[in-house]
């Protein structure tokens, strides 16, 4: 019993460990939300830069990216390029995102915010 346990433990390591280093694979590169009703939302992350343009909205802005780990990062607004619908952006807003799962091409994620109460969950997938 002693060693079922043990070996238990040991695969539940290692698939946390491998878990946190399948988030880097999200550091950088180029992602969609996809979303039919608003239409897609499209990312690029690089270094510490994410650049978001919304598909229908016209919507364009760069956020700062801060990664606090291996699989939660930061985004504040940096710049809003293109605003259209002049929507609203608090400048001191901070959006924290959660990598929950990593999967082949995508990621699922929570994104939590200091200044609002909604919470997103969605999956963010690869945009080669």
């Amino acid at each position: 019993m002693k060693t079922v346990l043990i070996a238990i433990l040991i695969s539940l390591t290692s698939f946390a460990f491998g878990q946190t280093a399948d988030c880097k694979r999200f550091k950088e590169g180029k992602f969609v939300i996809p979303n039919a009703e608003y239409g897609n939302s499209y990312l690029e992350r690089k270094g510490n830069i994410q650049t978001e343009i919304g598909e229908k909205s016209g919507f364009k802005a760069t956020f700062k990216v801060k990664w606090i780990d291996e699989c939660t990062y930061t985004l504040q607004l940096k710049k809003i390029i293109n605003n259209p619908d002049e929507i609203v952006f608090d400048k001191a807003t901070i959006i924290t995102v959660k990598i929950l799962e990593v999967k082949k091409n995508s990621y699922i994620q929570r994104s939590t915010s200091n200044t609002f109460d909604t919470v997103f969950e969605g999956e963010i997938f690869v945009n080669d």
